[in-house]
């Protein structure tokens, strides 16, 4: 069998196209990052200011991970959802006048569905999160935003929101 001749310049276009064919077929096209993620944004509103002074979780701590005020207003929390339980309370005390004594001012449960997907047989799973209700001993608890997705995966509307909303 004879391959046809070819004229040198085509056999350098042969070997440069062979090689950004080989170049593209080892990138990888896919993005594994999940846009959910397990943070839950509670905000506090009420007619005076609620001055929490420590915030603790019940048992079922997700990882001992700290909570911290969410951006520049001040009754916004961010909270942990726990990648194994359907649930997480939370209980927030106020100082008292001793030096080592504090006031539970009250608590909250929120309660949640995990939702695995597959992003790709080789990006593997994520977890969406879900809050489905919230019970609370403070006034009234409101669900805002029952999805927890990353800020760049909200629209406009859904990123200035809570989460939870709890009225005090």
């Amino acid at each position: 069998m004879h391959l046809p001749k070819f004229k040198p310049q085509y056999y350098s276009f042969v070997v440069i196209t062979i090689l950004l064919l080989g170049i593209m077929a080892c990138r990888d096209f896919e993005d594994c990052r999940s846009i959910y993620i397990n943070m839950a944004v509670v905000e506090f509103k009420g007619e005076n200011e609620l001055k929490i002074s420590k915030i603790e979780y019940d048992n079922e701590n997700p990882g001992k991970v700290p909570i911290k005020q969410a951006g520049s207003a001040k009754n916004q929390y961010i909270f942990y959802l726990h990648p194994r339980n359907n649930k997480v309370t939370l209980f927030f005390y106020k100082a008292s006048d001793s030096i080592d004594d504090s006031v539970r001012l009250g608590n909250l449960t929120i309660f949640y569905t995990r939702v695995a997907s597959l992003i790709s047989p080789s990006c593997g799973m994520q977890q969406e999160y879900i809050i489905d209700s919230v019970e609370t001993s403070f006034t009234k608890g409101t669900i805002r935003k029952p999805s927890l997705k990353k800020a760049k995966h909200e629209t406009s509307e859904e990123k200035d929101k809570p989460n939870v909303e709890i009225q005090y």
